[in-house]
């Protein structure tokens, strides 16, 4: 058995006997890989990773900029809520090259 999965039964009394407001101490783990891009090749994995990564930065940049009252920011492409429901400027598609190829 692994560490997360025991023969262990800890019975009637000891469930009665746990506090309703009791919770795990430790956590299970998840991925190993982030389920968000989704690659084969590693090296086209990491690319897109790394996209993402640099448009995470761009759109925080953009919103602190908005926060702070500037409404002429150019929020970057991929910007959906904040365009719908403010009205902010997205950037236009980037160029085939500047994008990773598709997954």
């Amino acid at each position: 058995m692994d560490q997360f999965h025991s023969d262990r039964n800890i019975g009637r009394e000891g469930i009665l006997a746990q506090s309703h407001r009791a919770a795990p101490t430790s956590r299970e783990p998840r991925f190993g890989v982030s389920p968000r891009i989704a690659c084969k090749d590693p090296a086209r994995r990491a690319a897109r990773l790394r996209f993402y990564e640099l448009w995470l930065e761009e759109y925080a940049r953009c919103l602190e900029s908005w926060r702070a009252g500037n409404r002429d920011v150019v929020f970057p492409y991929g910007t959906n809520k904040m365009r719908r429901c403010h009205g902010v400027r997205v950037a236009p598609a980037p160029s085939a090259a500047a994008a990773p190829a598709p997954v």
